[in-house]
């Protein structure tokens, strides 16, 4: 084997790699959020009847113009009264940043037993929290694993379960 085998070769395979860099295409992303909903991941941990719930939430679109579908599923869970995306880790009680059920512009959350609500968020059609947070920011923090779902009840007006956002993200 000679050194000119061995260049081209070399610019062979770095011909290959720059055109399979410049033919792949960009493709649209959709990302599933889940969070395994107890009372023991409160902050402060709460006693509860619920044997907990599931929050998923499904992104579409891109950055600027991101819509939401979510599904918000509880298992013996007494008179829930809001439920909302928070910013925080799963050690801390952070402040609401998007609203599923019960307030900021969102209907009320259904009855109590096994409740599924269920919706769709657009980018600019959820109520303002103070301090504001774009949706861009907020979908950052959730793809962070900074992001946590929980649901308020009557017995526990602070949040009677809770769970920390975690995605997939899939191809469409």
């Amino acid at each position: 084997m000679n050194g000119n085998t061995i260049g081209h070769g070399l610019v062979v395979t770095a011909l290959g790699m720059t055109l399979a860099a410049c033919s792949t295409p960009t493709v649209p992303q959709a990302t599933t959020f889940y969070a395994p909903m107890l009372g023991a991941n409160e902050v402060p941990a709460v006693p509860t009847t619920s044997t907990g719930g599931l929050a998923t939430l499904t992104l579409s679109g891109s950055a600027g113009s991101y819509s939401i579908g979510y599904t918000i599923t509880v298992n013996a869970l007494n008179s829930p009264i809001q439920s909302h995306v928070h910013v925080g880790s799963a050690t801390v009680a952070g402040p609401v940043r998007l609203w599923l059920c019960g307030g900021g512009g969102q209907p009320d959350c259904a009855g109590g037993g096994n409740t599924v609500v269920t919706g769709t968020l657009i980018t600019g059609t959820n109520a303002a929290t103070t301090p504001q947070i774009t949706m861009d920011s907020l979908v950052s923090a959730m793809r962070a694993g900074n992001a946590y779902v929980n649901v308020h009840t009557v017995a526990n007006p602070g949040g009677e379960i809770r769970g920390q956002l975690s995605g997939v993200t899939l191809a469409q």
